[in-house]
């Protein structure tokens, strides 16, 4: 009996190894969990706030709140990585992380120009990645 479970422990955590391995690679630090669909709306919101922030930092020209509003952001985009799954959301998320980081740059560099114009193709990104998911929405 106890070579049995020693056996299954051994089966579950060798099959939880090539599951996790399997798995599509995502950015170091980001967690694996799916969020209830409940959150999503909560998490909007919060994404909404910061886009809101950004755009009012651009406004004032205020490069520190610019850079922290872009950070936190990226952070929460970061997180739904694994939310979900099809390979054209995951394309938009790592679309949308590379014009954040074109606003922090120009936070950064005080450069207003460039952190306008990866604020605009940002704008863009969610654009098309809320009409995929709309679209998505439709089929099911």
């Amino acid at each position: 009996m106890k070579k049995s479970a020693i056996a299954l422990a051994c089966l579950i955590a060798v099959v939880g190894f090539f599951a996790v391995s399997a798995q599509d690679p995502q950015p170091k630090d980001q967690p694996k969990q799916k969020a209830p669909k409940e959150d999503l709306s909560a998490v909007m919101k919060e994404k909404l706030r910061f886009a809101h922030q950004i755009l009012t930092s651009l406004a004032r020209e205020d490069y520190p709140q610019l850079e922290v509003a872009a950070q936190e952001l990226g952070r929460i985009a970061r997180e739904e990585w694994a939310n979900e799954p099809t390979d054209e959301y995951r394309t938009q998320l790592q679309v949308f992380w590379t014009t954040l980081e074109g606003i922090e740059s120009g936070a950064q560099r005080k450069q207003i120009d460039e952190a306008t114009l990866a604020y605009m193709q940002m704008t863009l990104s969610c654009v098309k990645c809320h009409k995929l998911i709309r679209r998505e929405q439709q089929q099911q």
